[in-house]
């Protein structure tokens, strides 16, 4: 793994809480691009999809579900629920 990739991972780690949700749907959308599907950075930026999906748009949803998709994870029970709300 690039260095410079596992430096990001440790910053989205740590920053997933506050991001709004364009932003966390960018994230996973860029992980899932860079193949860089570190666990704890996905789990972060899932745990912050399901706490604020009610905010999510169309075109957020959109990329949380393709990102997941591309990184052949599948999302849990409770945030597909949350989003098809």
């Amino acid at each position: 793994e690039d260095p410079i990739v596992r430096r990001l991972l440790g910053r989205v780690s740590s920053v997933a809480s506050s991001c709004i949700p364009q932003e966390t749907a960018n994230i996973l959308w860029a992980l899932a691009k860079l193949k860089a599907h570190d666990t704890e950075a996905v789990k972060a930026l899932g745990d912050r999809t399901l706490s604020t999906c009610s905010e999510f748009n169309p075109q957020d949803i959109a990329n949380v579900m393709w990102a997941y998709a591309t990184m052949d994870r599948q999302p849990s029970d409770k945030l597909c629920d949350a989003l098809c709300e």
